[in-house]
């Protein structure tokens, strides 16, 4: 596994990648813009349900954001 401080980089990397911004993916993943900002700011680490439904949200697999 990447380092966990890797992961805020990796969501807000893959999210721009997207085009989105941090309230579409918060709605694409049916999480709120400030849980989005949580993450992607190191501040909260993200479930393992909410991690799935980044991942499905972003369309790249759960090993993009966390695996090594």
């Amino acid at each position: 596994m990447r380092n966990p401080s890797e992961f805020p980089a990796l969501l807000r990397q893959h999210r721009t990648k997207a085009n989105l911004s941090q309230a579409d993916l918060g709605e694409r993943a049916g999480l709120q813009q400030t849980h989005i900002a949580h993450f992607e700011s190191g501040r909260r680490a993200p479930s393992l349900r909410n991690l799935c439904r980044l991942a499905d949200a972003l369309n790249v697999a759960i090993d993009a954001l966390v695996a090594a």
